[in-house]
């Protein structure tokens, strides 16, 4: 059992999940933990990794090109930037067939620790009825996401990821454990990849300044 404090990441929604290890593998560790009143676990996806902490967030942020590290990402996109550091975000999942695909609207917000170098983004679900819907594709009501970037030394970092979602629906055991376990690992996979390339290895992030 691993107790970690997610303290302000998705507004302590995440704090003290006692978290079991469900994959460890090439540097990436998968945990799965329960969540008090939900019949759905949350989870909880770390790694360490050489890169700039501006790198990692500049992927997190290109939103149109969120397929190529999160799998399930069909679309994306910002519905509006309220200040440099929070917005409004639209979230499409393209879900294996015969389950239907998920969307979500999302309010996201990055803060940035000046002293200790920790970079955190919150995000969570905004009520359904102040966002129009969209044909044959279901709304997720009630989710919570967060992102940590903590340097450790340098040049390397911590990545940690977390999320709760409910589906608003049906959702097949197979699914299920394939979103809470192969999905997070491979997703940490790809953004590892993506980073060593180089391709965000100059960008600026505003609110990093």
């Amino acid at each position: 059992m691993l107790s970690v404090s997610g303290a302000s990441v998705a507004s302590g929604f995440f704090d003290e999940i006692e978290w079991q290890l469900r994959r460890d593998k090439r540097g990436i560790q998968v945990y799965t933990g329960k969540v008090t009143d939900s019949k759905y676990r949350a989870v909880f996806s770390t790694m360490r990794l050489q890169a700039r902490p501006e790198s990692i967030v500049a992927l997190l942020l290109d939103l149109p090109n969120c397929r190529k590290w999160a799998s399930m990402c069909k679309e994306a996109r910002t519905i509006e930037q309220i200040s440099d550091n929070q917005s409004i975000v639209y979230g499409l999942n393209d879900l294996p067939f015969p389950v239907r695909n998920r969307d979500s609207y999302s309010n996201v917000t990055w803060s940035f620790d000046k002293e200790t170098g920790v970079i955190t983004m919150d995000s969570e679900s905004l009520a359904e009825e102040a966002y129009p819907r969209r044909k044959g594709v279901i709304r997720i009501n009630k989710a919570h996401a967060g992102w940590r970037i903590i340097p450790v030394e340098e040049g390397w970092v911590i990545v940690e990821n977390y999320v709760h979602v409910e589906p608003n629906g049906k959702v097949p055991t197979w699914l299920t454990n394939i979103l809470l376990v192969d999905g997070p690992y491979k997703a940490l996979r790809k953004m590892s990849k993506v980073i060593e390339s180089g391709e965000y290895q100059k960008t600026e992030v505003t609110f990093l300044k």
